[in-house]
C-alpha cells in the first residue's frame, strides 16, 4: 500500500472510492478515524452518502483503496 496523501497536496484525478483520515473539527489532538469515502465533483462524500462537512468533520489525508483479495472468488 502507498503512502497517505495529504489533501492539501493533492486530491484524487478521478471520481470513485478511497480509503481516508477523518478529523474532528472539535477535537484536533483526537487520531483521526479511518473510513471508505466516495470522492465525486471535487470532495469526498461519506458512503452514507453525506458530506463530511455537514458533519463536524473533515478529510485530511486519502489513499487508494487496497485490491480485493485474490482467493475472494473461489
Amino acid at each position: 500500500m502507498s503512502a497517505w496523501i495529504r489533501v492539501t497536496d493533492k486530491l484524487p484525478e478521478n471520481n470513485g472510492m478511497y480509503i481516508v483520515a477523518v478529523a474532528d473539527k472539535e477535537h484536533l489532538n483526537k487520531v483521526p478515524d479511518v473510513t471508505a469515502a466516495f470522492f465525486k465533483d471535487g470532495e469526498f462524500v461519506h458512503i452514507e452518502n453525506h458530506s463530511f462537512y455537514d458533519r463536524r468533520l473533515f478529510v485530511t489525508h486519502w489513499d487508494y483503496l487496497p485490491s480485493t483479495p485474490c482467493d475472494y472468488y473461489y
